[in-house]
């Protein structure tokens, strides 16, 4: 019960006080969970409509491990420090962005001039190895498959992550649906151009008028005489249907 007690006020003191929050990592071994819950966590990947949080999952590459909206799980230096992009050289481990309870308020969405989003963040503990300033990371979505990969340049590093979550959807029109609008963009420039170009060079009016006129009154009577024959034998496949229908 008195366990129970003390894991209430110490989450709703982390919710009220950041400055507490360097207390989690004690209480989180004391209670073997991490006092921010799994759901916050996961809400922080959603940002302008767009959920990342499917895209959690932990990516070793070459000299980098990426957990992105998650943690490091692999031991060493980077894992205790919550870290979701990480910089590792052997046996150095470099802390590049921090996630979750200790991510802090230099860790944020923001939009780029394509309408983008991306993460910023300057919250490592660990000094840039160049000259011990402030590690920038920033994580850019890109449409596209595959793994991320990291751009280094200075003390500001850059995971491009490939996802279908931010490529845009267009319409492509189908061959057919192309074919109809050809179709009903061409007929009616023909019909009235050859219009035209009789009444004007042959001198033929009204229907007269119409290009080929032969071939579209041929048209209208053979589709009359088509729809005939279609609903007559339908017609006489229901009388039959009647006539043999069981009593």
């Amino acid at each position: 019960m008195i366990k129970g007690y003390v894991f209430i006020f110490m989450f709703l003191l982390l919710a009220v006080t950041p400055e507490a929050a360097s207390l989690s990592s004690y209480f989180s071994r004391l209670f073997g969970k991490d006092l921010r819950s799994e759901l916050e966590l996961s809400m922080t990947c959603s940002y302008d409509g767009k959920d990342f949080s499917s895209l959690s999952r932990e990516i070793q590459l070459s000299d980098y491990i990426i957990h992105l909206c998650g943690t490091i799980q692999q031991p060493g230096h980077c894992q205790d420090a919550s870290a979701t992009v990480c910089k590792a050289s052997g046996m150095q481990q470099t802390v590049l962005a921090a996630w979750g309870p200790d991510a802090g308020e230099d860790a944020k969405w923001m939009t780029d001039a394509k309408g983008l989003p991306y993460m910023v963040f300057q919250n490592s503990l660990d000094p840039c190895p160049s000259d011990g300033s402030t590690i920038r990371t920033e994580i850019r979505f890109m449409c596209g498959d595959g793994n991320p990969y990291v751009q280094e340049n200075g003390c500001t590093y850059t995971v491009m992550y490939p996802t279908k979550l931010v490529c845009s959807k267009s319409s492509k029109l189908s061959g057919g649906s192309i074919f109809l609008i050809i179709l009903a963009v061409v007929i009616p420039v023909y019909i009235i151009a050859g219009c035209v170009w009789n009444w004007k060079k042959n001198g033929l009016r009204g229907w007269e008028a119409c290009p080929n006129r032969g071939f579209w009154k041929a048209l209208w009577v053979n589709a009359k005489a088509g729809c005939a024959v279609t609903r007559a034998k339908i017609c006489r496949g229901s009388s039959q249907a009647d006539t043999y229908a069981p009593a």
